[in-house]
């Protein structure tokens, strides 16, 4: 696989969803040539100049070679690192599925509701249904609601 170095001259930073990277002003980076082509189309990208982009690929060259003489001392520190993200990933997995089981429960509790505990309810939103809807309407609403800005 080809990488070409790219240059990014805009004024605000931008995320491009081609390679998944975030580039600031003056950025510059290596991606795949396919990539690279998608994002030469845009003026605010560049190819980089061609001696500091062989310099760049003879010291990439370098790294790899010395990470292929280091002990696996940082296999090790990637092993503990990974088992780390993903206690971290299950800890925030359980956090949402916990968030979404209180969403659905006040979904469901609004729909034995009246127009006037909709009403109160939608206060807690700091939001005031106007009372001549109708209360399938005011329902809709206060889901939206809790939709939007979670069950308090």
């Amino acid at each position: 696989m080809k990488f070409d170095k790219l240059e990014y001259t805009g004024k605000k930073p931008y995320h491009d969803r081609l390679a998944a990277t975030h580039w600031q002003p003056g950025d510059t980076k290596l991606v795949p040539e396919a990539v690279a082509r998608k994002l030469l189309r845009f003026v605010e990208f560049s190819r980089a100049p061609a001696t500091q982009q062989q310099a760049d690929q003879l010291q990439l060259e370098a790294q790899q070679g010395q990470q292929a003489q280091q002990p696996d001392t940082s296999d090790q520190q990637d092993d503990a690192a990974l088992q780390q993200a993903h206690a971290a990933q299950q800890q925030a997995d359980q956090l949402q599925l916990e968030e979404r089981a209180a969403t659905e429960s006040m979904l469901l509790t609004i729909e034995g509701m009246d127009k006037g505990a909709l009403a109160e309810y939608a206060a807690k939103y700091e939001v005031k249904l106007d009372a001549r809807k109708g209360e399938a309407k005011m329902r809709a609403e206060v889901a939206n609601l809790i939709e939007q800005f979670g069950a308090r």
